[in-house]
């Protein structure tokens, strides 16, 4: 398994910044299972750091999820399509007035998601990021 990150730091410069982003673990529950019918979640799942865990089967694949006890960072495994998907998703559910850098475990891949970052652009970088 390979882990990709959503953060409001831009590693590794800011890995431990400061930022005052709170994402509310029930509201983004209710939003995924709206979003991903087939969608499995638990709260507080009893792993170290896990707030939120989830996971989706697609047709395409599929995507899992946390949502780290830090309520700012999210970490994901997926297929490229659905981690895509989920990544502009993701990026419009958090104001603009916070940035979002997606990236891969190895730090080999690091984005700025932007409101107008596009799937293209984030299947690049996935793309790169399992090689």
């Amino acid at each position: 398994m390979t882990s990709f990150f959503i953060s409001p730091f831009e590693p590794p410069d800011e890995w431990y910044g400061q930022s005052n982003l709170e994402v509310d673990p029930i509201d983004l529950m209710e939003r995924l299972r709206y979003q991903w019918l087939s969608l499995d979640a638990t709260m507080d799942p009893g792993i170290p750091h896990h707030l939120l865990d989830w996971e989706a089967i697609t047709s395409a694949g599929f995507i899992r999820g946390t949502l780290q006890t830090n309520k700012q960072i999210v970490v994901l495994d997926g297929s490229t399509r659905e981690l895509a998907e989920f990544v502009i998703w993701y990026r419009g559910l958090i104001s603009s007035e916070y940035r979002l850098f997606f990236f891969h475990e190895s730090l080999y891949t690091c984005m700025e998601i932007k409101p107008a970052t596009s799937l293209d652009e984030l299947v690049v970088a996935i793309e790169e990021g399992t090689k």
